[in-house]
């Protein structure tokens, strides 16, 4: 019993050293790969890397701003695609403007350069409708006052119709407004998409605006309708607007423009309408996880989570036609840049540390991928946008070495290292001065109190190299996007720091929970009939939340591709086959490992780990071993195996066997088994032997 116990023993500390030796732990692992970012920026100098290179390699790890400031076009005002080229590009040129004011760049002139690139959209179809307040069948006479140009109403041309108790329109409203939709809606003439429209009816009514792409089947409301009691008026006007290169709208630059104004406190509202109704003609450029951003609406949550893509171990956001699995995994979690419980997110970063390299980096060393995914799962501390401690003029020392002056825990330091200001701190230094937070009080404080001045009752905290929470948070706030903040109804705080490109909001961001929504939770095993998905805060992982008419059906058992270690895709990669065997969703193929392909598994790993076992009881149980093999070798030649008790073999007289060499085998000696012994007959005399011989001879005659 004992023996076993040990061997159980043995095998557990074994297994922890084996998964250890392989897995690290995490905070170790991100480490490496910021120090193997680091080294191949160094390696490759910034003056080499290519624009957007540069761009986040300042957002991950505070490097190449000097480099990326030089490549500007117009005096500062812009950046091109490529280095070389003469025109600016949109997309770059946001990027840009995001990675300055990451470590507090001056960018007036790129950011007003963006602006001026803002342009009305001629992509989509506008039209307008009016309707009574209360929704019952009401006939309504109404009026409509159109400018002859833009907004100024002299002059102006009025126009009446009526709307029946079927809700259709009489007549046109002139040459902007023409009815459609089986006359339920007047169209707005693309001419006209810079006029301002006022409504008035006799009776209460409300007016508001829809839209769609113009091959779309699709319609979207405005997020605004306007009422009016019976003789008021209403006015409606297009905020159609995206952002224009060589005088067209640009879609992807319009992404990211607008994400990086709306984190600079721009109202971005007005291009609201262009992205959301363009997105499903420009999924290449995974608008989803931008509009997340941007609108905070639920419906954009589900589409990023349940693009994820689980192949075998791996899981991972691989876009058609986009960047890469990498570059697209780490767009597809830069709206969750603050949340680390949610389990999509969770699976991506076990992924991405089991498949590390051996030099901490991804991607066959990718620069640009790998500040991307740092910049987006594991940004480092807020404050200064990342800097490094050397880049801050500062200097790195080990954590239990004294500093002269100021720990400063807003720059980083390598592992075991905190950065040091020697520079004396002066007694009425403030606590933002000093690269502090002002607390609430002492208990609030998880680092070192110092003599910052704060307001108030407050106090400074150095939070020293252990801090993980960010300055807003310190003072009991929430970080997030600003479309989180203001549809919970809060409001930003810029003085306070958040990490990334996430902002300071003195509300919790509203939840959403499938009840709130009408729906109803489908488990993992069960699957949404009839009706749409979302995926509510409440839920687990791989539930769904089903709603109206919709029904939580039990999914039935079928040979799907997932359950057979393969995944459903357009089309296989290498070192994939597709087979027909295994049932896809739609016009996807069921992906499953190529016979020939043995790339990107540990599968040796899992070899080694059992024969460390094997030696181990090789090892414990040699004697056991050695005497098993002695009889299976006795048994194969016909003999019997030398018994340590019983019967000694017996040999035939004539068999002479010459003496073994070595000590004898003992044997416990057992005596021959015992024979009846024989009474010996009594012998006769001469005289009785005549006798009886006489007596024959008489009988014979």
């Amino acid at each position: 019993m004992r023996k076993e116990v040990g061997i159980l023993a043995v095998t557990v500390l074994i297994s922890v050293f084996l998964i250890a030796g392989v897995h690290s732990a995490e905070s170790d692992q991100v480490e490496e790969a910021y120090l193997c970012l680091e080294n191949q920026i160094g390696n490759e100098t910034c003056s080499n890397l290519t624009i957007e290179q540069k761009i986040f390699s300042l957002l991950s790890v505070g490097e190449c701003k000097d480099s990326l400031l030089n490549d500007t076009l117009g005096d500062g005002e812009c950046w091109p695609k490529n280095k070389g080229q003469s025109s600016c590009d949109l997309e770059t040129t946001a990027k840009a403007v995001l990675a300055l004011d990451s470590v507090d760049e001056n960018i007036t002139l790129p950011k007003a350069w963006l602006l001026s690139q803002e342009g009305i959209s001629t992509d989509l179809d506008w039209f307008l409708q009016i309707d009574n307040s209360g929704g019952g069948e009401q006939a309504l006479t109404c009026t409509v006052l159109v400018p002859r140009q833009g907004s100024s109403f002299n002059p102006y041309d009025e126009y009446t119709f009526d709307i029946a108790e079927n809700k259709k329109l009489s007549s046109n409203a002139g040459a902007c407004l023409t009815r459609a939709n089986n006359d339920y809606w007047f169209k707005i003439n693309g001419n006209c998409f810079d006029r301002t429209f006022q409504i008035s009816c006799g009776k209460d009514f409300i007016t508001t605006l829809v839209y769609r792409e113009k091959t779309s089947q699709t319609y979207h409301l405005s997020d605004e309708v306007h009422s009016a009691s019976s003789g008021g008026d209403t006015t409606e006007k297009i905020s159609s607007f995206c952002f224009k290169s060589a005088g067209s709208c640009n879609y992807l630059g319009t992404l990211w423009t607008t994400l990086v104004l709306d984190s600079l406190d721009e109202s971005v509202l007005r291009f609201i309408p262009y992205l959301t109704s363009l997105a499903s003609v420009n999924q290449n450029t995974f608008p989803s996880s931008f509009l997340y951003m941007l609108t905070n609406k639920i419906e954009h949550k589900t589409e990023i989570l349940t693009k994820q893509k689980h192949v075998f171990d791996q899981y991972y956001w691989e876009i058609a036609g986009g960047r890469g699995k990498y570059y697209d995994t780490a767009l597809a979690l830069l709206p969750f840049q603050g949340v680390n419980t949610l389990p999509e997110k969770q699976n991506s970063k076990t992924w991405l540390l089991t498949y590390q390299g051996e030099n901490g980096c991804w991607d066959n060393d990718n620069i640009l991928s790998n500040a991307f995914i740092l910049y987006s799962i594991w940004p480092r501390g807020g404050g200064v946008g990342g800097l490094t401690c050397s880049q801050a003029g500062f200097g790195c020392i080990g954590v239990d070495t004294s500093c002269s002056g100021m720990l400063r825990s807003e720059y980083s330091c390598s592992a075991g290292t905190v950065c040091c200001d020697p520079t004396p701190i002066e007694e009425d230094e403030t606590c933002s001065e000093q690269g502090n937070a002002c607390v609430n009080n002492i208990d609030s404080c998880s680092g070192t109190v110092t003599n910052g001045l704060c307001s108030d009752s407050k106090v400074c905290c150095d939070l020293g190299s252990g801090g993980g929470e960010s300055e807003c948070e310190l003072e009991n706030f929430t970080c997030g996007f600003s479309s989180q903040c203001t549809s919970s109804g809060g409001s930003l705080l810029p003085q306070y720091e958040c990490v990334g490109a996430l902002k300071c909001c003195d509300t919790e961001p509203t939840q959403t929970f499938c009840s709130s929504e009408g729906g109803t939770v489908c488990s993992n095993i069960q699957y949404c009939s009839g009706g749409s998905v979302l995926n509510t805060d409440d839920l687990n992982y791989g539930e769904s939340c089903c709603l109206q008419p919709g029904n939580c059906e039990l999914e039935a058992e079928e040979f799907t591709c997932e359950d057979n270690l393969g995944f459903c895709s357009s089309s296989c990669g290498s070192g994939y086959e597709s087979t027909s065997e295994f049932s896809c969703s739609g016009t996807q193929v069921c992906c499953i490992e190529s016979s020939s392909s043995s790339g990107g598994s540990y599968w040796w790993i899992w070899v080694l780990f059992a024969l460390v076992i094997l030696i181990v009881v090789a090892i414990l149980y040699r004697d056991k071993i050695k005497e098993y093999f002695d009889k299976s070798k006795a048994r194969s030649s016909g003999n019997r195996p030398l018994p340590g008790r019983g019967f000694p073999p017996r040999f035939p007289p004539e068999y002479s066997r010459s003496p073994k060499m070595g000590s004898p085998i003992p044997r416990k000696m057992v005596p021959s088994p015992s024979r009846p012994v024989q009474r010996p007959l009594p012998k006769k005399s001469p005289e009785e032997l005549d006798a009886v011989l006489k007596r024959l001879k008489e009988i014979g005659k």
